[in-house]
Parts: structure tokens; C-alpha cells; sequence
């Protein structure tokens, strides 16, 4: 039985057409009440009562393609104070100002709570190639913000630095942050209510139509930005050392 907690995850719903027959009907759980609920499809959103219901049920979310995780990450938005590339790395030192900055990097211009913040200041973000040898590169980063009095630190979208991570947990690199990363689209996000910000004009990947990103690691919150159309895009695991 679903329950307003599955708002915003994908499901499955079996119901009874006026024919008797059943049907299944597969997409994101927009809005549940007593009387019921509404799912958007790959083709349009359906309300469908709760007396039509036969069955329903959770399922896995749809992968995200992993041009679409680097597409979201690298997202315009107000840049660190100060920063090196490193191919497609970039290490990131910002401003440690909630009100300015949470994520210090291609993703500031969002919705983030501020109560993690601490987690993710002075990290790391790798992604792609760094254009050298990863265990060079593992250690430049080290030298790099250690040279400035830093505790060297990571951020990896996961799956696509699902390698690296495992790399660097076998080095000792510790674990202090789990953050899950959503998306909306401007389609179907409320203009009022929240304040949502925009990050891009074009959206973060043409395929998608998303402007709009929220960072949150409590599912409390999770729940309540998927009320307001917000839906689950991938995760990001920070280590240090």
C-alpha cells in the first residue's frame, strides 16, 4: 500500500478499468489522499481513484545516464573563491558564508540545506578525466589543499565516480557525507511556495527541461521536495583523508 511518503519515488499501480479488465500504470507518484492518487507517465499524468486500485507497489528508480549526472554537476551557477582544474577535476575553496555559498562549485545557485553545509565546503569535485594519472591526481589534490592548511576532501557523483570511490575507501579515505541530489522540471514546478531559484536559463541537459536542483541528505526533506515536484537524480559521497 502506498503511502505520501512514496511521493515523488517511481510505482507501479494495477488498476480496474470500467471493462473489468486490469491494467498496469507505471510512473512517479505525484499526489496521494484518501480518495486518490496521481502518477505521471512517461505519456501523461493520470488520476486514478483509490477504489480502482487492485495492487501497487514501489519500484527502482529509472538509471540516470551518466552524461546526464556530469550535465547536472557541472550546472552554471556562482563559482568558488578560489579554484584549479585539473582536467576535468576541479578543486574547490569558498567562501564559507551559508548565505553566499553552500556547494562550492558549478552547483551554488540551488536549493541546499543549510544544515550540511559543513559537509561539503573545501572538496574536490571528480569527475571525468583529470588528465594524468589517477594516483598523481589523488595525490596532487592532497598536496594542493594541504599546502593551504586543508583537510583534503572529495565529492563523488555516484555511479559515474563509483571507481574512484572504491579507490580511495581502499586508501583510507573516510566517509563523512552522503547527500542525495534532485531535480525538477520547470514544466511542472510551482512558481510559488518555496522561493526555488533558478540555475540555468536552458535547463542543466537539453534532454531533460531540468532548471531547478535540491541537495538534502534527510529524508524528511527528501519527502517534502518531492511534494513540490522535485524527484531523485543521484547521490554524492564525500570523503577525506
Amino acid at each position: 500500500m502506498l503511502t505520501k511518503g512514496d511521493i515523488g519515488r517511481r510505482v507501479v499501480i494495477r488498476r480496474r478499468l470500467p471493462t473489468s479488465q486490469l491494467t498496469d500504470v507505471l510512473g512517479e507518484l505525484r499526489y496521494l489522499d484518501d480518495t486518490h492518487l496521481v502518477v505521471l507517465t512517461d505519456r501523461n499524468e493520470l488520476i486514478i481513484p483509490c477504489t480502482d486500485i487492485v495492487a501497487s507497489k514501489v519500484i527502482p528508480p529509472r538509471p540516470v545516464k551518466y552524461s546526464r549526472i556530469a550535465a547536472v554537476e557541472r550546472a552554471p551557477g556562482r563559482g568558488p573563491a578560489t579554484s584549479h582544474r585539473l582536467g576535468d577535476w576541479l578543486l574547490r575553496i569558498g567562501t564559507h558564508s551559508p548565505e553566499l555559498s553552500v556547494d562550492l562549485g558549478a552547483l551554488t545557485d540551488v536549493i541546499i540545506d543549510t544544515s550540511i553545509s559543513s559537509h561539503v565546503y573545501d572538496s574536490a569535485l571528480a569527475m571525468g578525466d583529470p588528465g594524468i594519472a589517477v594516483d598523481d591526481a589523488i595525490e596532487f589534490v592532497e598536496d594542493w589543499y594541504g599546502s593551504r592548511g586543508l583537510t583534503p576532501r572529495f565529492c563523488l557523483p555516484l555511479p559515474l565516480m563509483g571507481g574512484l570511490d572504491r579507490m580511495l575507501a581502499g586508501r583510507g579515505w573516510t566517509e563523512y557525507a552522503s547527500m542525495v541530489v534532485l531535480v525538477a522540471d520547470s514544466e511542472t514546478l510551482p512558481a510559488t511556495g518555496m522561493g526555488l531559484p533558478p540555475v540555468a536559463d536552458g535547463g542543466f541537459d537539453p534532454h531533460t527541461g531540468i532548471t531547478h536542483l535540491a541537495v538534502t541528505d534527510e529524508e524528511v526533506k527528501i519527502e517534502r521536495f518531492a511534494e513540490f515536484g522535485f524527484r531523485h537524480h543521484h547521490r554524492r559521497i564525500y570523503r577525506k583523508l
